[in-house]
């Protein structure tokens, strides 16, 4: 290997345990995209009443999920109600509507 290129960063380790407040929920969150697409998880199940503390709306958990994608996969959404995910996750509904054949609402 050159000293020009790079080896391929390995996943983060997804943490196991307890954890306290809305920004570590949210860093468990984008570590497990994460994880989910270098390691090609072929399901994903996402649950949550309405997704308010996910960070959908971000461009790294976008880009973990379109890393994710590809035929064969499945993502499995469950919600009591799905406004809050139109309203306040723009990236992520983009995302969803390109590989909504892959998705399950």
């Amino acid at each position: 290997m050159s000293a020009d290129s790079q080896a391929p960063s390995p996943p983060p380790e997804l943490a196991s345990g307890r954890f306290s407040g809305r920004e570590a929920f949210a860093r468990r969150l984008r570590d497990a995209f994460a994880v989910a697409a270098q390691q090609g998880w072929r399901e994903m199940i996402l649950c949550d009443a309405r997704f308010l503390d996910w960070p959908l709306h971000e461009r790294q958990v976008v880009d973990s999920l379109q890393a994710w994608s590809r035929s064969g996969r499945t993502c499995t959404l469950l919600a009591t109600e799905y406004d809050t995910v139109v309203r306040q996750h723009a990236r992520f509904v983009h995302w969803r509507r390109m590989w909504g054949h892959i998705i399950e609402a």
